[in-house]
């Protein structure tokens, strides 16, 4: 059995290399745990942070505290023969964990870098000579000097000499499914932190006609707990991220069919960029005016404009997002690691 170690530091990405590694190819894929990886230098999840014990722990403490994706990743766990399984409600499945100890004492295929400090994971091949390093780009404007890269950032530029495959993270398709719109009036935001919130607020107060929610972290409403249903229920994405990566919610939104509205010039030469045309695919409130805009909102809210938009926000994500085909390639990529 083929084995591969990556790190978790984001639940969206862990789960699309969940469905990459174990779901399509067959492989066992796991994760750290035990703050020994953080000692050894090899979990850098909270140097941002000034290495905030809290962060630390959020992220490898072995504990018997609820599972908590703000304070605590490792509840609900049962551990066997040295490997640890975590049931993740985020994916709804089991992660397996390893500590520091186990992972000397166990053989690996592919160790995969994913978190942008983690080229230093190359350094654990000198405890396994023989699995080969791969390092996982999903930040906008992130590089890297690894032979091998599977990179999620289609802007991202090849060294001489490198080995990339450039692919989506993947998502549940059963989950992110296409219903034609009930409701044509309510936009919701999930981006975390919510930021521009007082451009939020303008346009709330000036389309009353709307109901106008958002969640996440920083949100009145706090984190979604069923975010798939809450975008099938909207009518638009409001999608308002100055520094996004690859951008799962961006493309959950347009794998439901339910357009944005967004600030383009953050996508302009990005990967989620390829999904956006104004007035067809989305609102791009950086190419018109505010009346302007509160007017393409109403008008693409009329029931048959607006399913008219919802189709199309299915149809590009169809033609951009093939994820079939991009484990094919990310089978050859492997079978010509470097």
């Amino acid at each position: 059995m083929v084995n591969v170690l990556t790190d978790l530091h984001n639940g969206s990405l862990y789960n699309s290399l969940h469905l990459l590694f174990e779901k399509r190819l067959g492989f066992n894929l796991y994760r750290p745990i035990g703050e020994q990886w953080f000692h050894e230098g090899y979990f850098k999840i909270a140097e941002p942070y000034g290495n905030y014990p809290g962060t630390i722990s959020q992220y490898l403490a072995i504990n018997d505290r609820p599972y908590d994706p703000y304070t605590n990743l490792n509840g609900d766990l049962v551990e066997s023969d040295g490997i640890y399984k975590i049931f993740s409600p985020e994916g709804n499945f089991e992660h397996k964990a390893i500590t520091f100890d186990t992972f000397k004492n166990m053989k690996f295929d592919y160790i995969v870098g994913s978190h942008p400090l983690h080229e230093c994971w190359e350094g654990l091949l000198q405890y396994q000579p023989t699995p080969k390093f791969i390092m996982q780009l999903g930040n906008e404007n992130q590089t890297t000097n690894t032979q091998n890269v599977l990179s999620s950032v289609w802007a991202m530029s090849p060294r001489l000499g490198q080995n990339v495959c450039y692919y989506h993270q993947e998502f549940d398709l059963n989950e992110f499914t296409y219903e034609p719109p009930d409701n044509h009036t309510l936009i919701r935001s999930f981006v975390h932190l919510h930021p521009e919130k007082e451009t939020f607020d303008i346009y709330k107060s000036n389309l009353p006609e709307f109901q106008m929610e958002a969640y996440g972290m920083g949100t009145d409403l706090g984190p979604s707990q069923n975010i798939a249903k809450q975008m099938k229920e909207s009518a638009f994405g409001w999608h308002i991220k100055p520094a996004d990566g690859y951008g799962h919610i961006l493309h959950n939104w347009y794998a439901c069919g339910r357009p944005v509205i967004i600030r383009g010039d953050y996508y302009a030469g990005k990967t989620g960029g390829m999904l956006l045309e104004d007035g067809k695919t989305c609102i791009d409130l950086d190419k018109h005016n505010f009346t302007e805009n509160l007017n393409m909102i109403r008008y693409w809210s009329l029931p048959d404009h607006h399913k008219e938009m919802c189709k199309n926000a299915h149809d590009i994500f169809m033609k951009v997002c093939d994820f079939n085909s991009e484990a094919e390639n990310i089978k050859t990529f492997l079978s010509n690691i470097l």
